[in-house]
Parts: structure tokens; C-alpha cells; sequence
């Protein structure tokens, strides 16, 4: 087996094994947030303590697994392809898609809107995520397509898919 052989296949085990720990910790932050909502809204403050702590460590194991699987890749795989091979690599195992449509990356979101569904996403604010599209949909048809793929990931609770697919959008 050759070296690129050997580092394909080695690229494409830590692509799973990130996907594979990152989904159910991003569905457990996201049920977290969902939950704490509801506690906040009955004024529960015991629950949402606790609540927190959950999302704490959800987020803490969440930076370890991304630190540790990219320390891992870059001492292993010297020869790293360019940022958007590996990020068209990172939304196919994420939403299963060989590359972003054409209507994803034909939409213009307004700058204000875009910086606030950026942070909201990397804050893992699903709440936040799912406030801001009904606002992508009224930017036209190619609103209505990002709209609908960005719903389908924030049920998945996978943000990382929506932080690729952002950077991918213009804005303005």
C-alpha cells in the first residue's frame, strides 16, 4: 500500500471516528439546551443547574474529541489536503452529500443575519438556529433550499454541518 493509500485511508478512519463520537455528544448538547429552556421556563432552577453541568461537560468532551482527533490527523497525515477538500470530506460524512448544491452557495445572506447564525452555531444555540430561518427562507428559493438543508441538520443537533455549509455562503 502506498503512502497516499495509506493516508487516504487513515483520513477517512479519523472522518468517521469524528463523526461517529461528535453526533450523539452534539445530540445530547442540543436535548441539553432543549431541556433547559423548559427548566427556565418553569423557573426550575435546581434542574438547570444541574442542566448546565450537562452542557459543561458535553462541551468540554466536545473540544477534547476535536482536539485530540486533529492532533492525531495532522502528526499522522503530514501531506493535508487543501481546506476545501477537507471540509467538502467533513460535509460528506456529516449530511451525506458528494459536494455542497449550487443553490447553497448561490445565497446572500445579509451580514447581520449571517454573524448571528454563525455564533448561534458555535454556540450550539439550536434555538437560535432554528429562530433565524424563517428569516433564510424569505431571501427567495435559494433561501428556501439552505433553509430546508439547515432544518434537517439542527433536528440532527449537527453543527458542524451547518458551520461548513456557512462558510460556504456569502454574505454581505
Amino acid at each position: 500500500m502506498s503512502d497516499e493509500e495509506q493516508r487516504e485511508k487513515l483520513e477517512a478512519y479519523l472522518s468517521h471516528v469524528r463523526h461517529e463520537l461528535r453526533n450523539p455528544l452534539n445530540n445530547i448538547i442540543g436535548y441539553c439546551e432543549l431541556l433547559m429552556e423548559v427548566a427556565e421556563d418553569k423557573e426550575d432552577q435546581e434542574t438547570m443547574a444541574d442542566l448546565v453541568r450537562i452542557q459543561t461537560a458535553g462541551q468540554q468532551l466536545q473540544e477534547l474529541i476535536t482536539s485530540l482527533l486533529d492532533s492525531a490527523q495532522i502528526d499522522a497525515v503530514p501531506k493535508a489536503r487543501s481546506t476545501a477538500e477537507a471540509q467538502d470530506r467533513q460535509l460528506e460524512a456529516a449530511v451525506g452529500a458528494s459536494s455542497l448544491p449550487q443553490e447553497l452557495t448561490n445565497v446572500t445572506l445579509p451580514a447581520a443575519l449571517y454573524d448571528s447564525l454563525k455564533e448561534a452555531v458555535e454556540t450550539h444555540s439550536v434555538t437560535e438556529v432554528k429562530n433565524h430561518l424563517d428569516d433564510i427562507e424569505a431571501l427567495g428559493a435559494e433561501g428556501q433550499v439552505l433553509a430546508e438543508q439547515l432544518r434537517g441538520l439542527v433536528q440532527k443537533f449537527d453543527m458542524d454541518a451547518i458551520k461548513i455549509i456557512l462558510e460556504a455562503v456569502n454574505y454581505e
